[in-house]
């Protein structure tokens, strides 16, 4: 269960990088309308409004997914569960952004039941 979870943390984060790239390019384009002649000043505010929200969101969704691929691959090596539980907390806090990484929290999931913790070693038994 360890290595699927990884492996569906890192598909989700690609794809999220994908979508978050694809609303930060909207909320360029907002920013740029935000510009344009001949709007009404309560136009020009919304255009403005709407271009920093989308940038937050694709920001926030960029360092997600970011997060998403780089714990999914240490969940590969992971010997305890903290790796699992940073997944799912990142991907719950990030939630917000893209709901496609709700996936990810399922992933975390996955990560935290199937990492097994190290019986110590007794030499002397």
């Amino acid at each position: 269960m360890k290595k699927a979870g990884g492996i569906i943390a890192i598909i989700i984060g690609v794809i999220v990088i994908i979508m978050s790239a694809v609303v930060l390019l909207f909320g360029g384009a907002a920013a740029a309308a935000s510009t344009a002649e001949g709007l009404t000043p309560a136009e020009i505010e919304a255009a403005k409004s709407a271009a920093g929200t989308a940038t937050m969101y694709g920001i926030v969704a960029l360092i997600g997914s970011i997060a998403s691929i780089v714990l999914g691959a240490m969940s590969f090596s992971a010997k305890k569960k903290l790796i699992g539980i940073l997944l799912t907390v990142i991907s719950v806090a990030t939630l917000f952004a893209n709901y496609v990484l709700a996936v990810s929290v399922i992933a975390g999931i996955l990560v935290i039941l199937g990492t097994k913790p190290e019986t110590p070693v007794n030499p002397q038994q």
